[in-house]
Order: structure tokens, then sequence, then C-alpha cells
């Protein structure tokens, strides 16, 4: 199957994931408060890197435009617990920090402000292999109309991560 290593075994959706489709992985809605649908938005990828090196790149929570996601992000600036993106689209976005949790290797994280009413992001690193990984980003957001615009932001950023920390992986750049 498409970038699944013989002998592996991988959902439709997996495969789906490593080809960079244009639709998401998985994106569904849910009922929240109020009644309001909120969609949920799930991207992964396998990278060909150590789980040590993606998670090294995903917990610099300063770094996201130069380790992880450069040219999508252009900009980070850290506020008190929070850190400011400014994306290559010209948008801007406050990310507080809420964990980044070392054991699990997942980085949690909301915006405050903008046209979101909510949002809660995730990323999480898996092992799948001693030199792969699975990269697996969700977000949950309100309102659900702007699910598209940020499916599409994400779809984007997935093909940069995957180059980027293989690149990392390749050349030794890990900064723990």
């Amino acid at each position: 199957m498409n970038g699944v290593a013989k002998g592996q075994t991988t959902s439709l959706l997996q495969a789906q994931s490593a080809r960079f489709s244009k639709k998401p992985l998985a994106r569904r809605r849910r009922v929240g408060p109020g009644g309001k649908l909120v969609a949920t938005i799930r991207k992964e990828v396998f990278i060909e890197a150590k789980p040590e090196t993606v998670w090294d790149a995903v917990r610099d929570v300063g770094a996201l435009h130069t380790r992880l996601v450069p040219g999508f992000a252009t900009d980070v600036r850290m506020e008190d617990g929070a850190r400011v993106v400014t994306f290559a689209n010209g948008q801007v976005a406050r990310e507080v920090i809420v964990t980044i949790d070392d054991e699990a290797r997942r980085l949690t994280w909301t915006i405050v402000g903008g046209r979101m009413t909510h949002h809660n992001g995730s990323a999480q690193v898996f092992a799948e292999g001693p030199a792969r990984s699975r990269f697996v980003w969700t977000t949950d957001l309100l309102p659900d109309a702007m699910a598209p615009a940020i499916d599409g932001m994400m779809g984007q950023a997935m093909p940069i991560i995957k180059r980027t920390v293989e690149k990392a992986e390749r050349e030794g750049q890990v900064h723990s």
C-alpha cells in the first residue's frame, strides 16, 4: 500500500494520509454546547524519523516556524504561556499552550480571540518502529462553518511537517 513497508498493515485512512489527500483524514461533526455542531478535523502522516526527533520539533513551541512548518508559519512570538503565530497567508493566531506531555509525546493548545469561538488543537507523535513515526494533528473548532478553511490549512502543513522533520533526521538536527 502507498508508503507502507512490506509486512505492515494500515487502514485505508492511514494510506490516504500518506498520500496527503486533499480530503480530510477524518472530519466529523458532533454536537457541542447549546446543540451547536462542532467540527473535528484529524490528519496524520507517517514520518521517516525517530519519534524522539519528531517530538523534539513539536515540543519546541517557540520554533514552530523554523523546526516544524517553515514557510507555512513565518513567525512565532512567545507571550506569557502562549505563542503568537503569523502564518504565510497573513493570519495571526494567539495559541495558548495547554499541555506539553513528554511521556505521551502530546502537545495541546487553544486559540483565543479571532473568528473562532472555540478551538482546541493537539499534536501527538507515535512510534511506528525505531526510525518511523506517526504524527497526528487533531482540531476541534466552532463555528463549524470554519472547518473547510482550517482543514485546508492543516492539509497544506502536513507535507511540510513531513519534509522538514525527515530532513532534520537526515542531518542529525535534534535540539533536546
